[in-house]
């Protein structure tokens, strides 16, 4: 039902094209057509109810996925969710102190899935009982969701430089250098940059850039062109990434093929 929502939702109110709709949720194409077209079809999940409140449409995206209506207290009224701020301040206490170093965002959530898994061992604060014991009775009034995960994402057309990089939120990240001075897609998620082609084929994935971190660069792309034209290595930021004794072996090794070749003619 929630996919079927969001298939509406994407291709009638976004004018999103069936094929995008395909690759975001891995579908058949048959599939989207239909329930697209489809003219006798229950109501839609209400939008959410906003009280003064913006909403992103790519919330709004999940919420109609998921197939859930958000409710919104009232801004700057942190007394309407006294017990989310209780929550909040309680795992802040528990979990995110000392305070954390972060190297990958993927790792610290598996750890604090753990954390959070032993925590239920503990007995809830009103009903005195133990929070895995409610967390199973809650289980029986889940709502059926989606088999596939909702991809989070938003999509730029980019076009790289003379040099083959490109500029997303002020970083910069090399696709390929065939695709100098061409358009690509970058598809942007939390932790992930991945560059595709006009036809969503894979170019290279990036992970996302934050902080003080200015650009990333993935040589795979380059090693077809250096192996055709060794003598451009010295030519490319590559080259200098190398520690000092790389770029001397490098350097004699490509001295040498030089020699030869005019040696050769």
């Amino acid at each position: 039902m929630a996919e079927i929502n969001y298939i509406r939702h994407e291709a009638n109110r976004k004018g999103s094209a069936y094929t995008e709709i395909v690759k975001k949720l891995e579908c058949d194409p048959r599939t989207v057509k239909k329930y697209a077209e489809m003219e006798d079809f229950s109501p839609e999940t209400k939008p959410p109810r906003v009280r003064g409140a913006r909403v992103m449409e790519a919330f709004q995206n999940l919420a109609l996925y998921y197939g859930f209506t958000p409710e919104f207290c009232n801004p700057r009224s942190g007394n309407e969710k006294g017990y989310v701020e209780s929550m909040v301040k309680y795992i802040h206490n528990n979990f995110l102190r000392p305070e954390l170093t972060l190297l990958n965002l993927e790792n610290l959530n598996q750890t604090l899935w753990k954390k959070a898994e032993k925590d239920q061992n503990r007995k809830h604060y009103q009903k005195e009982k133990l929070i895995a014991k409610l967390y199973m009775a809650d289980q029986e009034q889940f709502l059926q969701l989606s088999a596939k995960e909702f991809d989070c994402v938003r999509y730029e057309e980019v076009k790289a430089d003379k040099y083959g990089y490109i500029q997303i939120d002020n970083k910069t990240y090399l696709p390929s250098p065939s695709f100098a001075k061409q358009k690509v897609l970058a598809k942007i998620s939390y932790n992930q940059v991945e560059l595709l082609t006009e036809k969503y084929d894979l170019i290279v994935s990036h992970e996302r850039l934050y902080g003080e971190q200015k650009q990333s660069v993935k040589w795979q792309p380059y090693l077809s062109l250096m192996a055709k034209r060794p003598m451009v290595i010295k030519y490319i930021s590559f080259y200098e990434q190398l520690p000092k004794s790389g770029r001397h072996i490098l350097s004699n090794v490509l001295s040498m093929r030089s020699s030869r070749r005019r040696y050769q003619r």
